[in-house]
């Protein structure tokens, strides 16, 4: 019996947390972002392994190729700024991004290198400016 309540929760959370999540709006930024996070908790797991390096570069180049397509693209928190603001908020938003294609730059060469040491330093430096960058850029979730 309690089996049976068990797997009827478990299947209504499921279920439930599903319908949240769509309706969130998907727009091509976050998309792009989303490529990005899933590159980088791969290379994030596997950079400390010089064996899996070709594959390390790979999912580093598919980072690389979301970054600069993000780059000319306007973060969803563009609107809720004054129109006398927003596009200095959009170019700040367009030079983090390039900072952080530089950062991915150096990365991509520790790994090239076989530094795969300095590379774990490299994405500790990913993630600070990631953190840094998803408070002032994204859409925080109400509490």
């Amino acid at each position: 019996m309690k089996n049976r309540l068990l797997i009827a929760l478990t299947a209504l959370a499921l279920s439930a947390s599903s319908a949240f999540c769509a309706d969130e709006p998907k727009t091509e930024l976050g998309e792009k972002m989303t490529a990005i996070s899933t590159a980088f908790r791969a290379i994030g797991r596997q950079a400390a392994d010089a064996t899996k390096n070709a594959d390390t570069l790979a999912k580093i180049a598919s980072m690389k190729t979301a970054l600069e397509a993000s780059s000319h693209l306007k973060p969803a928190t563009t609107a809720d700024k004054p129109a006398a603001e927003q596009a200095a908020y959009v170019a700040k938003f367009q030079s983090e991004i390039k900072a952080m294609i530089a950062l991915v730059g150096k990365l991509e060469e520790a790994i090239k290198g076989g530094h795969n040491d300095a590379a774990a330093k490299i994405i500790d430096e990913v993630k600070a400016e990631q953190s840094k960058d998803h408070k002032e850029f994204r859409k925080q979730a109400a509490k």
